[in-house]
């Protein structure tokens, strides 16, 4: 983080407190933007501090939930017949969940981009699902569209919030934190892990009711996750594991009460009924994000042989991964391999975006610090992201919210230092991610005129012009150049498929689930170039 971006959150976190009689008060949680605001001042004064990464996101043991009733929990999927030759795959995200079946039982790949978004009759995005929760004033828990809907009814004074971006749960400590009240009104006590949980099961109800549209019962799923590294890697992954078998469990008992909306008591009962040591044989692999793009891009009926380096931009993070694909229609090899030490996470994305909207609205509209701007961020952060769409749409954005008039335009906007600040980070990882790997990848595209580096950016911030422009720039490793092409924005192989017309448009974003849930997926890591 930039000193300049670190001096807006920190002025941010002053304009929170609040003078009381005993002296000062902050109400309310730490963003991770402040948090890492505060590291940096710290380390600006030379002072030594636990960054959040240092963390663990499983740190504190639960808290004790009591005055619960029970709930019957189906367990049937415990000892369901698994096929072996088809499989789907979940890519949580962040602000858009997606998942995608491939059937291979009868020697060809079968494919269908599951249209989560149609089953639940969203308005928007027939083959993504909105990755909101939202516990209203009643103690109801709603998913989605639904969440989003009750929350900009009940949350118009801004004392009440939506949980958009519960992902973050996975890599940063607070897995096992309470809710706060601006969450969670009902005086239960729910932790991040509840609510990571709560939508998971609404994630699988909606992807099995694709799946029994299709004829289908229960499958091996697979899971899409952040490019974590080392230690940090395998516990998330043990984690989000358990959360999805308990999932199923759950979503076979609620049913198409999740998308009425299911009393929160009544999910936590169900949720508590579920002890530890369960062996759900339906979950299968995880991958990392940038695998399963690379996945989606290789082709074992044509021949193939490219190095790819993808950017993944998402709304939680920005997912970087270098892969060797080669195939051989004649021979029928293929390898898909990662190269060692190539994958990294940041936490710029479209979130990071949605953060400086909302404060240069908020500037723009001159509203003071305190109580008031405090409020008006509240609300703001419940329509942000739809703010944000018009603004990248339309080439300007008016808002337009009791005490706050204010407008923005998009030359505005990306001229503003900390969006330039975005793409910056995003250049620099790409080139850190080739100067950390073995120069033998890219003398190998050096080698031969013909050969290039193929980028491909994959997410929904992927289609940002200013973006964009990161495929096509000029790339210097350890000071020799490297050709690079931006990869097509979908690949070719799938114009075989056939593939509805929104489920084409949208390949950038389901490009994750698509690649995951192909039978031959990447089986090795390699530091040198190895491959033909």
């Amino acid at each position: 983080m930039e000193i300049e971006e670190a001096r807006i959150l920190l002025r941010n976190l002053i304009g929170r407190i609040e003078k009381a009689d005993d002296g000062y008060r902050l109400d309310g949680r730490l963003t991770e933007g402040e948090v890492r605001a505060l590291e940096v001042g710290l380390a600006s004064l030379g002072q030594q501090y636990d960054t959040l990464e240092a963390r663990s996101p499983i740190a504190a043991e639960p808290p004790t939930v009591v005055g619960l009733g029970t709930v019957d929990v189906d367990r049937r999927a415990l000892d369901a017949d698994i096929p072996k030759d088809v499989r789907f795959c979940l890519d949580f995200g962040t602000a858009m969940s997606k998942a995608t079946l491939v059937d291979d039982s009868e020697g060809e790949e079968r494919i269908h981009v599951l249209p989560l978004g149609s089953v639940v009759g969203q308005s928007k995005h027939e083959y993504l699902l909105l990755s909101s929760v939202y516990v209203s004033d009643d103690g109801t828990l709603l998913f989605g569209e639904a969440a989003e809907e009750r929350s900009h009814e009940e949350g118009l004074d801004g004392s009440r919030q939506r949980l958009d971006n519960i992902k973050r749960r996975m890599s940063e400590e607070g897995w096992n934190d309470e809710v706060s009240a601006e969450y969670n009104p009902t005086g239960l006590t729910v932790t991040y892990g509840d609510m990571v949980l709560a939508y998971l099961t609404y994630l699988t109800w909606v992807a099995n009711e694709c799946l029994r549209k299709l004829g289908y019962g229960v499958l091996t799923r697979r899971f899409a996750l952040p490019a974590f590294e080392g230690a940090k890697q395998r516990e998330v992954d043990a984690v989000l594991k358990k959360a999805i078998g308990k999932a199923q469990l759950l979503a076979d008992t609620f049913g198409s009460e999740l998308a009425r909306g299911v009393p929160l008591d009544r999910f936590m009962a169900g949720a508590r009924e579920l002890e530890d040591g369960l062996q759900f044989r339906f979950v299968g692999l995880s991958l990392t994000e940038p695998a399963g793009v690379a996945g989606s891009m290789l082709s074992w009926r044509d021949v193939q042989q490219s190095l790819v380096l993808v950017v993944d931009i998402g709304a939680g993070t920005s997912d970087i991964g270098l892969y060797r694909l080669y195939a051989s229609p004649t021979t029928g090899s293929g390898q898909f391999l990662e190269v060692e030490g190539s994958t990294r996470t940041l936490t710029q994305a479209g979130n990071y975006l949605d953060r400086v909207l909302m404060e240069h609205l908020v500037k723009t509209a001159g509203v003071l610090d305190g109580s008031r701007a405090r409020a008006l961020r509240n609300r703001l952060s419940l329509r942000i992201r739809d703010y944000k769409e018009s603004l990248f749409s339309d080439g300007e954005v008016s808002v337009f919210e009791d005490d706050l008039e204010a407008s923005v335009g998009y030359d505005e906007f990306v001229e503003l230092p900390q969006v330039k600040r975005f793409t910056e980070s995003l250049s620099e990882a790409m080139v850190g991610v080739l100067e950390s790997v073995d120069e033998s990848w890219l003398d190998w595209v050096r080698a031969h005129p013909g050969r290039v580096l193929a980028v491909m950016l994959t997410g929904g911030c992927a289609g940002l012009p200013f973006v964009r422009d990161l495929a096509a720039m000029a790339l210097v490793i350890n000071e020799r150049p490297v050709r690079t092409a931006a990869a097509q924005r979908r690949p070719v192989w799938l114009d075989e498929l056939s593939l509805p017309a929104e489920a084409e448009v949208e390949y950038g974003r389901v490009a994750v689930s698509l690649g995951g849930a192909r039978q031959r997926l990447m089986t090795e890591r390699v530091s040198k170039l190895t491959a033909a």
